[in-house]
């Protein structure tokens, strides 16, 4: 991973982008950075985590909220990650939508590899989506998955 200060921030400027935040992962680099537009006038983090970081952001009259997620490729560590998001789930009263890299599959035909994914990991992750209430987007292949 690339530290974020060794990128300067004349690059960030030109793009017209600015730094929300990053997720706080102790003493390792941050794996989440979150950028919003300049025309974006004032994110707020609303929680920082190991695996993901959320933000809230007025539009109009109303909030809402963009959780970042960039799982831990332990199944037993996603748990943590799956129980904060739950915790979370009830909180919004708008709009929440969760991106980002989950580490996880809903089964094997989510799957490229020789071996099946682990079971229990899969019914993890599909419980942790229904128990919040979200939809998944579908996509196109699992070229990079």
């Amino acid at each position: 991973m690339v530290a974020f200060d060794l990128i300067s921030a004349r690059f960030w400027s030109s793009l017209g982008l600015h730094l929300v935040g990053m997720n706080d992962r102790g003493g390792l680099i941050p794996s989440i950075w979150v950028f919003a537009c300049d025309s974006i006038s004032d994110p707020q983090i609303v929680l920082c985590h190991k695996q993901h970081l959320t933000v809230s952001i007025s539009i109009g009259s109303l909030m809402h909220w963009f959780t970042f997620v960039y799982a831990s490729t332990s199944a037993s560590v996603c748990i943590v990650l799956w129980c904060s998001l739950l915790e979370m789930a009830g909180s919004f009263s708008s709009s929440w939508l969760v991106v980002g890299d989950f580490n996880a599959v809903l089964g094997g035909h989510e799957y490229l590899g020789s071996r099946s994914p682990v079971r229990g990991s899969c019914e993890d992750f599909k419980s942790m989506i229904e128990d919040c209430n979200l939809i998944g987007v579908r996509s196109q292949g699992a070229r990079f998955t």
